[in-house]
């Protein structure tokens, strides 16, 4: 069934024009059974642009999955507000799941 999800954040970029986009995004993750499957290692990549209200398309990939499953791929659409411009980008992230009511526990000897 996989899973939908929400997130919040900030980003900024420099290149031939410096912009900034704060916003919020919604998105789905056909291959999430649990919400621990959102942590972990990820290939990103956001195409945008803002100039007062703006936005950008997001998809991502899990390595640990063959490129081949469909279900190793998700997305979303983040709208919020910016100036600068457009652009897109390209990331690797690790992220670390946890509750805001607890410390988070690393079991890679952090």
């Amino acid at each position: 069934l996989g899973s939908f999800y929400f997130t919040y954040g900030a980003g900024g970029s420099s290149s031939k024009s410096t912009g900034w986009l704060l916003g919020t995004t919604a998105g789905a993750y056909p291959g999430a059974k649990s919400l621990n499957d959102y942590g972990g290692i990820f290939v990103n990549g956001s195409l945008g642009g803002a100039d007062g209200l703006g936005g950008s398309v997001d998809g991502f990939y899990n390595p640990n999955y063959p490129a081949s499953d469909p279900k190793s791929y998700g997305g979303g659409l983040t709208v919020g507000v910016g100036m600068g411009g457009k652009g897109g980008s390209g990331t690797r992230t690790d992220t670390i799941l946890f509750s805001p009511f607890t410390f988070p526990i690393f079991d890679n000897g952090l």
